[in-house]
C-alpha cells in the first residue's frame, strides 16, 4: 500500500526514491 504512494514520488525524486518503491513493493 505504502509503495503506490512512493512510487510516484520515485519519478521526480530520481534514482534513490526508485530503489527504496523497488525493494518495499517485494
Amino acid at each position: 500500500g505504502k509503495g503506490g504512494k512512493n512510487r510516484r514520488r520515485g519519478k521526480g525524486d530520481g534514482e534513490e526514491s526508485k530503489r527504496e518503491l523497488e525493494f518495499k513493493e517485494d
